[in-house]
Order: C-alpha cells, then structure tokens, then sequence
C-alpha cells in the first residue's frame, strides 16, 4: 500500500514536471526559511505547545481551505452539468446504479429460468433414454416371437444412399428416387388396402359387364329368332 501512487481527482489538473520541481523548490524554501526562524531563536524562548497549537491550526485551515475549495468546483461542475446535460454526474451514476441493479436482477432470474429448463431437459434426456431401452427390449421380443413363430416382419424401405460421383446422379434422379418412393409408397398400410379396394372393385365391375352381355347377347338371339319365324312365311311364299 505504500508504494501505490496516488491517483489524480477526475476534474484536478496534472501538473508537468517542470511545474511540480518548482512547487517542489518553494516547499523546500519555505522548509529553510522556517528552520532558519526556528533556528534563530533560542529554544529558552520558544513555546514548544504553542507553536504545536498554530501549526495545527494552520495545517487545518489549509485542508479546510482545499476541501472547500474542490467542494465549490464540484458544486460548480454540477451546476454546469444541470444547465448543459439536464443532469449531474451524482445523479446519472445513481441512475445508472439503479439499473444495472435491475439488469441485475433481470439476468439472475433469466438464470434460474434456464437452470430450471436445463433441469427439465436433464429428465427428459433420461425418460427419453429409458423408454428407448424399453422399446428396443420390446422390439427384441417381438422379433423373437416372430422368429419362433416364421412369421417374416416387414422390411422397412431405407433411404439410398447419396450418389458419390456426377456419373450417378442421372441413374439417382431417374431410377434410384422414383423406386424409392414407389416401395415407399407400397409399404404403406393404407395404400394396400386402397389397392385390394380398386382391385375388387374392378373385379366386380368386370363380372357385372360380363353378365351384362350374356343377358345382352340372350335377348339379341331370342330377338332374332322371333325375327326369323315371323318372316318364315313370306321367305317360302318368295321361294
């Protein structure tokens, strides 16, 4: 603490270095011409309290003096900050204290918003990780159900791979795709039975024509044989 050097007030001016060797020399002349005062008189004579009493008084006054000096430039620098900026630097501090407290208190409560949330993700990750063993020992079960019984599980469709060279990517876009889809299409439960729908519909439509010519080509015969015996007669008549 000693060596610490002081820091100069924020309106104080510094000094050069010619300036403080002749406030220096003064303070030294001043030191030589008291102890050449000091010196002169015998010390029988001197009030040693006294003299103690007015150096105190003087040193007072002094601090005194430069306390209420800085206190008028303080007092002044505000005034001319009111006028100048609407507000002193006292205040704009107080007021720039007062909401850093708030940003403050702001971000602690954003904290314990997303320590809550990451708590929350935390038990989610594991509820996740949980039911995901159970799915997979259920899978396996099933898969081994159907094992013992030789049933085939469904094979899902997986996404072909992306072509690696410019000589792929025709046969990709063209060929790879286009399967892809329709097996994925196909795979879907509701489409098969969309299929087996269209397809017993035209089943039946084709027997509903089918009998529907048969009765067609019925009434066409017994037309044309009731056509046949009626013009019987006139047939042998002309013969």
């Amino acid at each position: 603490m000693a060596n610490k050097k002081p820091v100069p007030l924020k309106d104080e001016e510094i000094d050069t270095f010619d300036e403080l060797q002749d406030k220096l020399q003064t303070c030294i002349n001043a030191l030589n011409s008291l102890s050449s005062k000091i010196s002169s008189q015998p010390m029988d004579s001197v009030d040693v309290e006294k003299f103690k009493a007015d150096v105190a008084s003087a040193a007072k006054s002094a601090v005194e003096d430069l306390l209420d000096g800085r206190q008028k430039q303080r007092e002044e620098k505000d005034k001319n900050d009111k006028e100048k900026f609407g507000i002193t630097q006292d205040e704009y501090m107080g007021t720039l204290s007062e909401r850093y407290d708030i940003v403050l208190s702001r971000c602690e409560g954003l904290l314990n918003i997303i320590e809550k949330e990451r708590a929350l993700a935390f038990s989610l990750n594991n509820r996740y990780k949980k039911s995901d063993d159970c799915i997979k020992i259920i899978g396996n079960t099933l898969d081994s159900i159907c094992e013992k019984l030789g049933v085939q599980a469904n094979v899902d469709v997986k996404q072909p791979p992306m072509p690696k060279t410019l000589k792929d990517v025709p046969s990709f876009l063209l060929c790879t795709i286009p399967w892809y889809w329709i097996r994925r299409i196909w795979h879907s439960r509701h489409v098969r039975r969309l299929a087996l729908i269209l397809m017993l519909c035209s089943w039946a439509l084709s027997i509903g024509l089918t009998l529907f010519l048969a009765r067609d080509n019925a009434s066409l015969r017994k037309e044309k044989y009731f056509m046949v015996n009626m013009n019987q007669p006139y047939l042998e008549k002309s013969s």
